[in-house]
């Protein structure tokens, strides 16, 4: 039986994708920097992100923009941690 997951903790899905090294420093970033979620601002590891949101955020001295494709269950492969999101144009 597969489980299919629809939301996830912002923090897991930055380091399923691979932005940030692991869930401790996502969650320090997320805390620390301007994150938004849909255009609200977020300070919380714990916001739940689904596919189509929009994820905005700072990472050496770059703003990204991406959307939510997959919510993932795992830190697979860079391949498939690609798989997860789709970069937006600013």
């Amino acid at each position: 039986m597969e489980i299919s997951i629809s939301k996830i903790r912002l923090d897991r899905w930055l380091w399923y994708c691979r932005f940030f090294k692991s869930r401790t420093v996502a969650a320090r970033q997320i805390r620390s920097n301007n994150f938004r979620v849909n255009g609200a601002r977020v300070r919380k590891a714990s916001v739940p992100v689904k596919l189509g949101d929009i994820v905005v955020f700072q990472k050496n001295n770059e703003v990204k923009i991406v959307e939510v494709m997959a919510a993932g269950s795992r830190r697979g492969a860079p391949a498939e941690a690609a798989s997860l999101y789709k970069e937006r144009d600013k």
